[in-house]
């Protein structure tokens, strides 16, 4: 997973391969599982083949430099969200 620069109130998109088509990850945004989030109406989780993607609606200027991450068991990838 690479850094993501996002212009604010704009569409942010993560990905991230693994190696089996059938991967069940779990994503944390700012430290936080994204499928337990008070706010998770604005993420959309996808699995597509061997991708796996994280798309946030309307990206806000105080979540600028927002750790995510992308677990599959004991596997992790890192990236930040750069609001501009």
């Amino acid at each position: 997973m690479t850094d993501l620069i996002v212009p604010e109130h704009k569409l942010g998109v993560f990905e991230c391969a693994v190696s089996h088509s059938d991967a069940q990850v779990v994503w944390y945004f700012n430290n936080q599982q994204v499928d337990k989030m008070q706010t998770k109406k604005r993420f959309q989780i996808l699995s597509i083949g061997e991708f796996r993607r994280l798309a946030i609606r309307n990206c806000l200027l105080h979540e600028n430099n927002t750790p995510v991450e992308c677990r599959w068991g004991d596997l992790q990838t890192k990236a930040q969200l750069f609001v501009i």
